[in-house]
């Protein structure tokens, strides 16, 4: 053996969180890394073989302040998305060699893309949520059992879209 691949990789994270009052926050973050990124202490076939690339946002807002104050709606929506993409140094199909070097030998573009998509693996997730949406008491009336304002009520959507290669 020759010529031992001892090429380092690099990552970065980057998060922002954004407060607008009492009214919204946004959170979003992000990374990167690719391979060869580990530790000084790892050697070359213990640090990352893929390249990963990731972002996450998450949205809260409070819309009952949209509303007139009187009709005492608590109306919390939140919003999240994130997808990540992982590549991997080597092709799912012929382990021993590296998925760039095959996409190069393909002579049919529409195939290399093919190959390229069967190798990586995608995940996006998706959801809203209303959760603890209620009517506040407002006014002097007396409270009775079935008042809607002693009801709470919540929904969730959660939408998950994974694409990977597996070979048989």
């Amino acid at each position: 053996m020759t010529e031992l691949d001892n090429d380092g990789g690099w990552a970065a994270v980057a998060s922002m969180d954004v407060n607008l009052a009492d009214f919204a926050t946004v959170s979003a973050s992000g990374s990167r890394s690719t391979v060869g990124f580990g530790s000084i202490e790892q050697g070359p076939n213990q640090r990352s073989l893929e390249d990963v690339k990731e972002y996450g946002v998450v949205t809260n807002f409070n819309l009952g302040q949209l509303l007139p104050l009187n009709w005492g709606i608590q109306l919390p929506f939140n919003y999240g998305r994130s997808e990540e993409l992982i590549t991997p140094k080597y092709d799912a199909e012929y382990q021993d060699i590296q998925l760039q070097t095959r996409i190069d030998d393909e002579q049919v573009p529409a195939k290399r893309s093919e190959i390229q998509e069967q190798s990586e693996d995608y995940t996006k997730r998706q959801s809203v949520n209303f959760i603890g949406v209620r009517k506040n008491r407002v006014g002097n009336e007396k409270p009775k059992v079935y008042d809607v304002e002693n009801f709470t009520f919540s929904y969730s959507y959660n939408q998950v879209e994974h694409r990977n290669f597996e070979i048989e």
